[in-house]
C-alpha cells in the first residue's frame, strides 16, 4: 500500500500538467511541458521495472566507447525545462568531455535521476555543478546542489527501494529513494561505488565511481573509431543509407529515423554506427553527421 501511494504521489504532478496543458497558450511551452512530463513518467515507470529485475538477477549492460559530455547532453535534455523553471545554471567540469567505455543508457538515466533530484531540491536561481577527477582508468562524477542538507542518518537509506524521506517541519514526503535506488544498482553493476555528502557549508554531493572507464580526453576520435570498426562488407552495405541520409537536412528527425528503420541491425558495429548518426541528429552535431557519413 505504501508503494502504491508513493508511485500514485510521483506520477500525479505530471499527469496533471498534460491534463492542464490547454490552458497554456504559448505553443512551444506547452509543448515543452508536455514532453518534460512524458520524461519524468517514463523515467519512473523505468526506474519501478529495473529495481525489480535487478533485485535478484544481475544487470546486463551494453558496454561500448562513447563521449560522455554525449551521454550528458542527452540527460540534461530530459530535465532542461524543469532547470529553467527554478532559473538554474549547470557548471559542467572540462573532465567530463571525455570518452569514456561504459553502458550509455544506463548511465544517461542516472544522470537523469541524480539531475532531478539536485533541481528539485536547489534553491531558485542556483547553481548545480557536475564535476569529475579522472584517476587512471576510473573516473569519479560528482553533482552538488545548494538544497537542504540531508541528514547523516538518511545518507544510507536514500539509496534503499521505497525509502522516505520527511521535511521536518512538513512532515511531507522529500523523497521515494526509486530513482537513487536503481542508480546505486546501476553503478554497482558497472563495478563502481555510490555515496552522498550533504552539509550546510557545501551543500548536497551525489558521487560516483566508473572504474575501467576512462578511455581519453575529448571525443574527436569517437567518430573516426566507429568508422573503422566497420568491415568493408558493413560499409558496402551502409553507404546506399549514408548517401540518403546525407540529402536529408539534420533537423529532419523523423526523415533520419525512417532511414535508419530500414537498416539491417545484424552487427555490433552497425549498432554503433546508427547510435552515434541518432546522437549526431539529435544534438544538431553536423560536423559528427557529416563525418559518419563518411565511409
Amino acid at each position: 500500500e505504501n508503494m502504491t501511494n508513493m508511485i500514485v504521489h510521483d506520477l500525479k504532478n505530471p499527469l496533471s500538467t498534460i491534463l492542464n496543458v490547454d490552458a497554456i497558450e504559448e505553443k512551444a511551452e506547452s509543448n515543452n511541458m508536455v514532453q518534460q512530463s512524458g520524461y519524468r513518467m517514463l523515467n519512473l515507470v523505468e526506474n519501478i521495472l529495473s529495481v525489480y529485475k535487478y533485485e535478484d538477477t544481475k544487470m546486463e549492460l551494453e558496454k561500448e566507447k562513447v563521449s560522455l559530455n554525449d551521454i550528458l547532453d542527452n540527460s540534461i535534455k530530459e530535465v532542461k525545462y524543469l532547470a529553467e523553471k527554478k532559473i538554474l545554471t549547470l557548471s559542467i567540469a572540462e573532465e567530463l568531455n571525455s570518452c569514456v567505455n561504459l553502458d550509455k543508457d544506463i548511465i544517461r538515466r542516472v544522470f537523469v535521476n541524480i539531475l532531478t533530484n539536485a533541481i528539485k531540491f536547489s534553491p531558485i536561481d542556483n547553481q548545480i555543478c557536475i564535476k569529475a577527477i579522472i584517476d587512471g582508468t576510473t573516473i569519479i562524477i560528482s553533482i552538488v546542489n545548494q538544497g537542504i542538507p540531508i541528514p547523516k542518518a538518511y545518507h544510507k537509506v536514500i539509496f534503499e527501494p521505497f525509502k522516505q524521506i520527511k521535511k521536518k517541519s512538513s512532515g511531507k514526503i522529500q523523497s521515494t529513494g526509486l530513482g537513487l535506488a536503481f542508480c546505486k544498482m546501476a553503478i554497482e553493476a558497472h563495478g563502481g561505488e555510490m555515496g552522498v555528502n550533504s552539509d550546510e557549508v557545501n551543500g548536497t554531493e551525489f558521487w560516483f565511481s566508473l572504474p575501467d572507464s576512462f578511455v581519453s580526453k575529448g571525443k574527436k576520435e569517437l567518430v573516426e573509431k566507429t568508422n573503422e570498426s566497420l568491415s568493408k562488407e558493413e560499409i558496402k552495405y551502409l553507404k546506399p543509407f549514408a548517401v540518403k541520409l546525407d540529402t536529408i537536412e539534420i533537423y529532419e528527425i523523423s526523415a533520419i529515423a525512417n532511414v535508419l528503420l530500414n537498416i539491417d541491425k545484424n552487427t555490433k558495429s552497425i549498432q554503433n554506427w546508427i547510435s552515434h548518426i541518432e546522437e549526431a541528429a539529435y544534438q544538431d552535431d553536423i560536423n559528427k553527421y557529416k563525418k559518419l557519413l563518411k565511409l
